[in-house]
This record gives structure tokens, C-alpha cells and sequence, in this order.
């Protein structure tokens, strides 16, 4: 009954997570997934629900191109960031306009999707693909990290800032917001979106 979810290449060993996960993105859930999960479950039906595949292809990439939901303008507005260093990271292949892009990562003329969206009976189904670092999403730039953060919010609440700084939410409607702070320490702008109504912050 959860809003959303999240899915990493551990949850496949359940052996009904597919089924699982069709059901709730059909009736209406948003579930963000990464290229591992994707990866190991592709023989247990999940192509059923997108049209992303994985070919074993890789990019080297620092540069990005972010669809920002802006609701100063009503609409969508294309951001194309710089990282602070280049990533290693996989490449998914589809179909366009069945798969759509969110976050692209750029190599010269070329593009790849970063962060997809698949809609899927009445809910969607976001996949993201993962440095092969895990650590490399540290050095990704403030407006891919906020794209990512804005996917999947958590209570309706999320954060827009650099890296390193996590969002700790309760079900009593408060939230902590926690900087990891281990060298250089200097201030750092970041925003806080809360959907709906809000009493006091």
C-alpha cells in the first residue's frame, strides 16, 4: 500500500517479485527500479512491463541532460549539468516513446537514459541505471541528484542540494534533514519541497 517503491538487483530473490510488482505499478503504484534488478529478472517476465534491454554496453560520462518538472512554468524544462567526474555506468537500449527519458547521460553527440519512465497500467515504473561505483552518485551534479529525488519523493517531501546530505522522514509528518559531513566543511545552499499544505517548517 506503499506510494512508492524501490527495487535493487537483492530484491529479485524473491521469487514472485515480478508478479508482485506488476500488480501494484498496474493498479496505480510508482516503483523505481535499478538496471540490476531489471537485469535479474528479465527471464521471470518483467519485460512484460517496459521495453528496456541490456546489451552489455557501457559509456563513460559527465555531462547530462535533466527534464525538470517546473511548476513556475507549467511544464518541463531541459537542464544539461556538468559532473564533478567522469562515471562509468550502463547503457540501456528502447524503444523511444514507449521508454521515456528523464535523466541522459551525454558522450558528444550521443545520448543515454539515465532515469526511464514506463507507464504501465495505471501506475509507472521508473529504471535507473547505476554507476558501476556506487559511490560515483556522490559526484553527480545537484540537478540530476534533485531530478532523482523528485521521482520517488518520500512523504511527500524532498530535497534539492548536493550530494551528501540525506532526508530522514516519520510518520508523525516530521523529517530530519542530515548533511554527512567528513572534510572541507563549508555552507551549502540547498531547498526543501513539500507538496500540499504545510503548517510550519
Amino acid at each position: 500500500e506503499a506510494p512508492a517503491i524501490f527495487l535493487t538487483r537483492s530484491s529479485a530473490c524473491d521469487p514472485d517479485i515480478v508478479d508482485k510488482l506488476e500488480a501494484y505499478v498496474a493498479g496505480g503504484g510508482k516503483a523505481m527500479v535499478t538496471h540490476g534488478f531489471l537485469q535479474a529478472t528479465m527471464d521471470r517476465g518483467i519485460q512484460r512491463m517496459t521495453s528496456i534491454r541490456f546489451a552489455g554496453r557501457n559509456v563513460i560520462a559527465q555531462d547530462y541532460l535533466v527534464e525538470q518538472v517546473d511548476s513556475r512554468m507549467h511544464g518541463r524544462l531541459l537542464t544539461y549539468p556538468h559532473g564533478e567526474k567522469a562515471i562509468h555506468i550502463a547503457v540501456p537500449e528502447h524503444r523511444n516513446n514507449s521508454s521515456w527519458a528523464l535523466i541522459k547521460t551525454r558522450v558528444g553527440q550521443e545520448s543515454y537514459g539515465m532515469l526511464l519512465q514506463d507507464t504501465y497500467g495505471k501506475g509507472e515504473m521508473l529504471t535507473l541505471a547505476v554507476p558501476d561505483s556506487f559511490s560515483d552518485l556522490y559526484h553527480l551534479p545537484v540537478d540530476v541528484l534533485t531530478r532523482l529525488r523528485a521521482a520517488v519523493p518520500v512523504n511527500g517531501v524532498h530535497l534539492e542540494c548536493e550530494s551528501r546530505i540525506s532526508l530522514f522522514c516519520y510518520d508523525n509528518d516530521a523529517f530530519i534533514v542530515y548533511p554527512y559531513v567528513d572534510e572541507g566543511v563549508q555552507p551549502s545552499l540547498g531547498r526543501i519541497h513539500v507538496a500540499g499544505k504545510v503548517a510550519a517548517l
